[in-house]
């Protein structure tokens, strides 16, 4: 294949790329492909997402996490994966993990210490102010 006919193929493929996406657009809205996504993770189980939770921990991070660094995760809700896996593998002697909680309904969530060898919270963690 000439360099002008590779060319000509590829802003083919680029233009029917955008053409794909932009129909995409035109026909999903940013809620509705949030409910599709949010779909697709309810029907994936409970063991289907624990494993997903294992096999993240055990690929861990594609950087290095140094002494000193805050790692905060989440408490999940729903059907959302469970971090805890892999912040108990990032927890090396200098990491501090921490966790959201709520300081009152109105106010912005806070992060709260947690250590690998803490029963990991149900919910948000509450706390008085």
């Amino acid at each position: 294949m000439t360099s002008e006919a590779g060319h000509d193929r590829e802003a083919a493929d680029e233009s029917e790329v955008q053409r794909r996406m932009s129909d995409t657009a035109a026909s999903y809205s940013k809620a509705a492909l949030r409910a599709a996504a949010l779909a697709k993770r309810d029907a994936l189980g409970s063991e289907r997402r624990a494993a997903a939770a294992q096999t993240i921990a055990l690929r861990g991070l594609p950087f290095e996490i140094m002494p000193g660094t805050v790692v905060a995760g989440y408490s999940p809700i729903r059907s959302e994966i469970d971090p805890i896996p892999l912040m108990r593998k990032l927890a090396v002697p200098g990491v501090q993990l921490a966790l959201p909680a709520i300081v009152a309904g109105d106010q912005p969530l806070i992060f709260r210490a947690w250590s690998a060898g803490d029963r990991p919270p149900d919910r948000l963690w509450r706390r008085a102010l």
